[in-house]
């Protein structure tokens, strides 16, 4: 049986006994029922092709973010995106923040384009907004296309709007593109502030990643939009992709969730609340924690945390193929208080078993 082996995300569950996955960043809420009703009504038409133009769920997207029909294309996933970007722009020099989602770096490998890397420091808690101006200054008039992602991730740190807003001056000048990808926004305190969404009819060089798959906890089903005014590249993504590429299941679950008014406020709530829970008591035990607002947080143990979390059916994120961390840090999602109790639970076992080091990175 050929497996892929190198998938370096979470979620890698199926050859183990989880009882909880924290490796995985999806709403604590769980897929609405209104989400998961569309869905099931759309097997009943499993005999048809989907629409290939996905235009009842890009209306709702329109609707939804303010943003004109023609500046929206829909993909299998954020990841799919990602890598049309690449390939349809062709940019022979790219900028990535690092420590960040590794997708960026593979498309632009896969496009054979020189990569220039600014890394964030320990320092400055991986935080891109403390860094700002030295990150303009390697944007140049060569660089064409700049990563960035609002929240990032691992780390859960927004970038703010102003600075933001520096990064695109920088970018119209020098005619760089810039993809920020908000795939956790909507999970992240603040969104309205630091969302570049209101920018992108007026910059062609600008485009922003949004993710369903997140925000609505439809991980399985695959479904992520961009937004970009740059019309000649949305016909060039949309010629490098397969038809069909969004199924009729995804665009019914994704027009569904688009209406679920209530639900991403809601979960604001939970997560506001757990992720106090969940940082007092890993402090408590001694497990450094990093600021964040997104619906994860990265923190750092001398521990071989996975390891001693798997051991207990509990799974996390290691760190160690982010550029600039190391087999130290992990990241967790937030999840609901059943779930996160399971997490601290385990975590005091292992520290009853003496297994657990407080070391500071």
């Amino acid at each position: 049986m050929l497996i892929n082996e190198k998938n370096p995300h979470g979620g890698q569950i199926y050859n183990k006994e989880i009882k909880a996955d924290f490796s995985v960043n999806v709403n604590p809420k769980g897929t609405p029922e209104k989400v998961v009703e569309a869905a099931a009504e759309a097997l009943r038409m499993s005999d048809r092709y989907p629409d290939a133009g996905c235009r009842d769920l890009i209306q709702a997207i329109s609707k939804k973010d303010g943003v004109q029909a023609n500046n929206i294309i829909c993909g299998n996933g954020g990841a799919e995106l990602i890598f049309q970007v690449a390939a349809a722009l062709k940019p022979k020099k790219g900028l990535i923040i690092e420590p960040t989602f590794c997708e960026y770096r593979q498309s632009l490998e896969a496009s054979e384009c020189q990569i220039k890397t600014y890394q964030l420091t320990k320092e400055t808690g991986f935080d891109v907004n403390a860094e700002i101006e030295r990150i303009r200054e390697q944007i140049e008039e060569d660089t064409d296309v700049v990563f960035v992602c609002n929240p990032n991730n691992p780390t859960g740190l927004s970038v703010s709007g102003e600075n933001i807003e520096k990064l695109l001056k920088r970018c119209n000048e020098t005619g760089t593109m810039l993809f920020i990808d908000e795939s956790f926004g909507e999970l992240t305190e603040g969104y309205e502030k630091f969302s570049a969404i209101k920018r992108v009819a007026e910059n062609k060089n600008l485009f922003i990643l949004k993710s369903l798959t997140k925000t609505y906890a439809i991980a399985g089903i695959r479904l992520g939009y961009g937004l970009c005014s740059d019309k000649e590249l949305l016909e060039k993504m949309c010629r490098m992709s397969q038809c069909w590429n969004v199924s009729l299941v995804a665009q019914k679950a994704g027009e569904a969730a688009l209406s679920c008014s209530s639900y991403v406020e809601d979960t604001l709530i939970v997560l506001r609340n757990e992720r106090k829970y969940v940082t007092d008591e890993l402090n408590r035990l001694g497990i450094r924690t990093f600021r964040g607002e997104a619906n994860y947080m990265m923190i750092y143990s001398e521990s071989d945390l996975y390891e001693l979390l798997l051991k207990k059916g509990i799974l996390i994120r290691s760190c160690a193929n982010f550029r600039g961390l190391g087999k130290n840090y992990f990241r967790i999602a937030i999840k609901n208080h059943v779930s996160n109790k399971l997490l601290i639970d385990a975590l005091d076992e292992i520290d009853k078993e003496g297994n657990l080091c407080t070391g500071q990175a």
